[in-house]
């Protein structure tokens, strides 16, 4: 994932753009090299549980974060001979099970998820009930999925570059939706709105994402950023146009549509991204350990299918460079906020 960040948005420095490029490199470790990351057999193998071990889920259950923590925890209680339970605590954006996680006894029986929400409300909320950098200690990710730019089929644009011309000839006219203030749709919309040079309205829904993209499908707002897993039926059935997706690379699912980088904003890079963590002060040996178990599950095919099949890309990197990937993803966010001028109530 490309990450921006530095003094200007548009005047970044060399040193910053080499620091964005190994990170983006890093990131870019997919399931079937995840082993050549794992440690070595004596080095994993110095630490194992004594008892059960809790994954806290900070989404619901049933939803993307939730289905992932069920696959992985099935195959990981194999691999470390002790149950793993997941364990749903939401609410607050996630932030209540992150803080969760954070409060937890740090001795490696206790693992839990962070997301890209993490990053949003750490430069939105004026105060969190944790440190997000200080207070937990980044595992991998398990994914990461693109957004897709979509429009309502009335509307009068075949690509970004149309859509770009119509939003600068009606400013303020023209509305995107969300599912909400400082998610990840909703950033991709103000990164539009910053690279694009144009004047668009966000419009958030209370109803979340299938809310906002029936509104759009109906006509009643023309544009919305959102999830590919969600957005991709509503392409194929021609209810939604497809103009963009936010990830570095085309969609394998929807190969005709364009990255934005593609379509002429080549600093455009913004996708929902679902990592793990333990908290701060567990030993390194259960680091290790934890990530190379949870390395060599997500190779397995009856992981990597129904996980790719929800619109996510499984990437595994190594706990070095996650902490490192979640610290510049805040830095980035922040930026983001500052110069669209996002508020939270």
């Amino acid at each position: 994932m490309r990450v921006n960040f530095g003094p200007t948005w548009s005047a970044v420095g060399a040193e910053v753009r080499c620091q964005r490029m190994r990170t983006a490199n890093a990131l870019l470790v997919l399931a079937a090299s995840a082993a050549a990351l794992v440690p070595g057999p004596s080095l994993a193998q110095e630490w194992a549980p004594t008892g059960v071990v809790r994954l806290i889920s900070n989404q619901a259950p049933g939803g993307t974060t939730d289905i992932m923590c069920r696959l992985l925890a099935k195959h990981l209680a194999d691999a470390l001979k002790q149950s793993v339970v997941v364990e749903n605590r939401t609410g607050a954006g996630g932030m209540i099970g992150t803080q969760a996680l954070a409060t937890s006894r740090p001795d490696g029986h206790t693992f839990g998820t962070i997301n890209s929400a993490l990053a949003a409300n750490a430069t939105l909320m004026k105060s969190l009930p944790f440190d997000p950098v200080k207070d937990l200690q980044p595992l991998t990710l398990q994914g990461r999925a693109a957004n897709l730019l979509v429009v309502t089929p009335s509307l009068p644009v075949r690509n970004v570059q149309e859509l770009i011309k119509l939003a600068r000839s009606k400013p303020g006219a023209v509305q995107f939706g969300s599912s909400g203030i400082g998610v990840s749709n909703h950033f991709a919309g103000e990164l539009f709105k910053i690279q694009a040079k144009v004047d668009i309205v966000h419009v958030p829904y209370k109803g979340g994402s299938p809310a906002a993209m029936t509104d759009v499908a109906a006509g009643h707002i023309p544009m919305m950023f959102n999830g590919f897993g969600s957005t991709y039926g509503f392409v194929k059935t021609g209810r939604l146009r497809a103009l963009a997706v936010t990830s570095r690379e085309r969609s394998a699912v929807l190969p005709e549509v364009p990255t934005m980088m593609e379509s002429g904003l080549p600093e455009f890079e913004i996708t929902e991204w679902y990592g793990l963590a333990v908290p701060a002060g567990t030993p390194a040996a259960a680091v290790r350990r934890l990530y190379a178990e949870i390395a060599k599950v997500m190779t397995r095919p009856d992981v990597v299918q129904p996980i790719t099949g929800m619109g996510v890309e499984v990437v595994t990197p190594t706990p070095e460079q996650m902490a490192e990937f979640v610290v510049m993803e805040i830095k980035r966010y922040r930026e983001i906020v500052q110069r669209a001028k996002i508020e939270i109530n």
